[in-house]
């Protein structure tokens, strides 16, 4: 996606044999609608089919099992809010 990852992980998925990558990416967008529709294109990089969830205004997420990169059966992103996680 040409982006800079942080927070990197993988683990294995024993219901599939398969593996599960979870990571973190900074966007370049400063304003929330801007941060969404960033995600949204980046996501479209990876994959197409996107079901979309979550409330636009605060926590928006996406799933998609229509990858193109080879081997990723399913894919999906949340955009978070900065200071918004708890615990």
């Amino acid at each position: 996606m040409d982006r800079d990852v942080a927070e990197y992980e993988a683990v294995p998925y024993r219901k599939t044999g398969g593996h599960k990558v979870r990571f973190r990416i900074a966007l370049e967008a400063s304003q929330w609608n801007d941060a969404v529709v960033e995600c949204i294109s980046l996501g479209q990089r990876v994959a197409h089919g996107w079901g979309i969830s979550g409330s636009v205004l605060s926590d928006p997420g996406a799933l998609s099992t229509s990858t193109s990169v080879a081997g990723v059966v399913m894919i999906a992103w949340e955009l978070e809010r900065v200071g918004s996680r708890s615990g």
